[in-house]
């Protein structure tokens, strides 16, 4: 694959939010679960040692489209930031570079007002109105609403799109049909609360159930561009931006920790022309070289402030592997003031620094059980000393966002889809044994578990179970 395979086509992004890399079949996942997804990589090429930046929608979504880790754009935790006007993304690239743009989105962690709209002709972040008795009315949206916007907006013509009065037109006036698009498509799905449509809830778990009703509206999607002509010079990128944990490491859904779990995705890039068949990498990557890779296919420069660089050199054998991803999980830091969480994946070892390091040999231990930060002293001093050199870097390049302040409504949509939605005291600079997550997952949990059971109606008893949390963990 050469660069400039597919100069000139246009750009399909879909993310999959919170997609375990474990059900999907073409990953070595659940066979039967995700067909359309399997259908795609079959023929495409798929990257299996794929690494997201952050186990958060808005962190990890905005590294995607900034080609940079989140310590730069600032998006380090949902509802908390917004991206800043000068950072350049893949819309504001491929804007420039002619391209019709539009975004789709699922769910409001990504609504506009966070930034990520920038370079987009169109950001469809309309979840509908919030009613009462559904929590999540107002926040989110299934993936058949997403895709029906997204599929019209990609067969109109450009004269439709461009010219609000048709009757005014002039030949001049009328651009190319045949004009390139770039669409995100963003679906949430899989994403907790799990609440599938049959016949997928009767035929399957809860999770696997939202994972095969999101799988099968990617085959919809695809089938409808497909019929209209729209695959023939189009790339195709799909990715998740983190996973599930699902109960793993004691933790219930995502956000607090880097293990493999939510952090290593599925990533699948498909196109008819590049003679792509049935391939696999197991090279280190990351999401934040996703940007790079499809503007490295399509032709296009890349800007200088993106950290990303193309996959295609590293999986056709032309530059070396990349020697280490940075990870990160800053959302209980900075909404409860736990202790802050970075570390590093290499090709063998993956670091966690927290107050209780950890270091797990990925190859021998994939399920990272065995901790050998103790054992492993050589390997756990070079891999420290690796990320304090890429966070001073991150550090000296400054952060792009801007603090963003929610009414109370966009509170409780935050809320209602299980995020924190304000700061944490920022004044503890000190962090021991006891701000760990490790040591706080438990009650967190607890407290999860009686947030729920508020606003279910069973009040009295939740805030004497919160008050007690809150005296034993302050």
């Amino acid at each position: 694959i050469a660069p400039g395979a597919c100069r000139g086509c246009n750009v399909l992004l879909i993310t999959i939010d919170t997609l375990r890399l474990d059900r999907v079949g073409a990953f070595g996942g659940k066979p039967g679960l995700t067909p359309n997804l399997d259908r795609l990589a079959s023929e495409g090429l798929r990257l299996t040692r794929a690494y997201s930046a952050a186990p958060l929608t808005l962190p990890s979504h905005g590294s995607i489209l900034t080609a940079v880790s989140p310590p730069v754009p600032g998006l380090r935790a949902n509802g908390l930031f917004r991206l800043g006007p000068a950072t350049p993304t893949l819309a504001t690239v491929l804007k420039s570079a002619g391209y019709r743009t539009g975004a789709f989105v699922g769910s409001f962690v990504l609504d506009a007002r966070f930034g990520l709209n920038r370079g987009f002709d169109v950001y469809d972040d309309q979840y509908g109105e919030k009613h009462t008795g559904d929590l999540t009315d107002g926040a989110e949206r299934r993936a058949e609403d997403v895709i029906k916007p997204a599929t019209a907006w990609i067969l109109q013509s450009q004269s439709e799109s461009r010219i609000p009065n048709p009757e005014s037109r002039t030949k001049s006036q009328i651009p190319n049909p045949e004009s390139r698009w770039f669409a995100w498509v963003h679906l949430y799905d899989p994403h907790e609360p799990y609440r599938a449509p049959e016949p997928y809830a009767s035929q399957h778990e809860p999770y696997d159930a939202e994972v095969a009703y999101t799988d099968a509206m990617v085959g919809r999607l695809l089938a409808d561009l497909r019929a209209a002509g729209q695959l023939d010079r189009t790339l195709v990128i799909v990715a998740a931006d983190h996973g599930e944990s699902l109960g793993e490491h004691g933790e219930r859904t995502h956000g607090v920790f880097t293990y493999d779990v939510t952090m290593r995705v599925p990533w699948i890039i498909w196109d008819s022309g590049l003679g792509i068949r049935d391939s696999s990498s197991d090279a280190l990557v990351r999401l934040i070289d996703l940007a790079p890779t499809a503007l490295d296919l399509i032709g296009v420069a890349q800007p200088a402030a993106f950290e990303g660089r193309s996959v295609i050199p590293v999986v056709t054998g032309r530059a070396p592997e990349l020697a280490r991803a940075y990870i990160e999980a800053m959302d209980a830091n900075l909404t409860r003031n736990w202790a802050p969480l970075t570390g590093l994946v290499t090709r063998g070892y993956k670091l966690i620094e927290l107050p209780i390091p950890e270091l797990y040999d990925l190859a021998a231990d994939p399920g990272e059980i065995t901790n050998l930060f103790a054992r492993d002293g050589e390997q756990a001093r070079a891999l420290e000393a690796l990320l304090r050199d890429t966070t001073a870097e991150f550090a000296s390049r400054g952060s792009a966002a801007e603090k963003t302040t929610l009414g109370s409504e966009a509170r409780q949509r935050l809320q209602a889809l299980g995020y924190v939605a304000s700061s944490a005291d920022p004044g503890q600079h000190v962090f021991t044994d006891a701000d760990d997550p490790k040591t706080l997952i438990g009650p967190a949990n607890d407290l999860q578990r009686a947030i729920t059971a508020f606003n279910g109606g069973t009040r009295d008893a939740s805030m004497t179970a919160v008050r007690v949390i809150a005296q034993q963990h302050p």
